[in-house]
């Protein structure tokens, strides 16, 4: 006499009974179960979730459009304007004197753009500075022109930034292509530069970072 009915083990795997009192099986739940379980990883991102991890030069590319719109921008050089990606220039002598000088460092400018993102170059190459003003105006008793380089700073300039800041001109893949001068002109290692590219702000800076 059996108290309880007959059931197939196939039966009893898919009802979550007990077989022979050795084996039991869990139910299986329902597709409504199944879904709301589904929303709730996805809600929570509880493992196994798949996450995206960007990458520099992916996040990098975020603010080639905010380059681009800067395409033709200039800036005057300033210490006090902190609108702009920029370097502070070494300086020596006397602004008003012949004797005035002010030199770019690359390691600076690289050390910028590494941090913006680690694929982007520089036309300047490492080791060297770039004189970005000479003279006074009328008169130039240095013997460099803006867009000179070397490997060394001239006697009298400050081994430390202690000059204006000088805006850094970006191409549309994160560059730097030259530094800004006045508000109409630029320079770059070959002189003045009229190519296209423009200064970053500080919201590019921060699409470059994710801020």
């Amino acid at each position: 006499m059996h108290l309880f009915p007959k059931m197939s083990v196939g039966n009893a795997c898919r009802r979550g009974t007990r077989v022979n009192d050795q084996l039991e099986v869990p139910a299986q739940p329902t597709p409504r179960a199944r879904g709301v379980a589904r929303r709730r990883l996805i809600k929570g991102f509880a493992a196994p979730a798949t996450l995206t991890l960007f990458s520099g030069g992916a996040l990098a590319a975020t603010s080639l459009p905010c380059l681009a719109r800067a395409a033709g921008t200039r800036a005057d050089p300033t210490l006090t304007n902190l609108t702009y990606l920029r370097v502070q220039a070494h300086v020596g002598g006397n602004p008003s004197a012949a004797n005035y000088s002010a030199w770019i460092s690359s390691s600076e400018i690289n050390q910028l753009v590494q941090l913006l993102n680690p694929n982007a170059t520089s036309f300047l190459s490492a080791g060297l500075y770039i004189n970005v003003a000479a003279g006074n105006g009328t008169a130039n008793s240095t013997g460099f022109v803006p867009g000179a380089t070397t490997s060394a700073l001239p006697t009298g300039v400050s081994a430390t930034p202690n000059g204006p800041f000088y805006a850094l001109l970006f191409d549309v893949n994160g560059n730097v292509v030259a530094i800004a001068t006045s508000s109409s002109s630029a320079i770059n290692s070959s002189g003045t530069y009229a190519g296209t590219g423009g200064v970053a702000t500080k919201s590019c800076y921060g699409s470059f970072i994710g801020a």
